[in-house]
């Protein structure tokens, strides 16, 4: 009855002898070096982009809305005034969340002060 089991061995591809299998292990692992280099170089690419300062005036009245100094402007900070400006006007739950996540906070989050609010009503 125990020779009846497979033992999940029967679907595996030899990858033939050791000087193959190494030859294939050592391409694979090229392959996935160059995959790695060309991921960190788009990522640094975009990164500058980023970072570009920003020379187009049409966008000086949006930053300067959220006190934005002339020497700071630049695309990133462009790009989280106008997602601010959409979650204003409209009030898209979802657009908060991704902005809250890209700062580094999370709704659930509990506030960072051991203050307590008190509300007085005294009108």
């Amino acid at each position: 009855m125990a020779d009846d089991r497979k033992t999940g061995f029967e679907n595996l591809i030899s990858l033939g002898d050791r000087e193959d299998a190494k030859a294939i292990q050592s391409k694979g692992g090229k392959a996935s070096v160059e995959s790695r280099r060309k991921k960190k170089q788009a990522r640094e690419m975009a990164q500058m982009l980023l970072d570009m300062k920003l020379k187009d005036d049409r966008y000086d009245g949006v930053l300067e809305e959220f006190k934005i100094k002339k020497g700071d402007k630049n695309y990133t900070l462009l790009m989280l005034a106008k997602a601010m400006q959409k979650i204003i006007a409209t009030g898209d739950v979802a657009a908060l969340e991704k902005f809250l996540a890209i700062a580094g906070q999370s709704p659930t989050d509990e506030p960072q002060t051991d203050e307590v609010v008190r509300i007085i009503d005294d009108i």
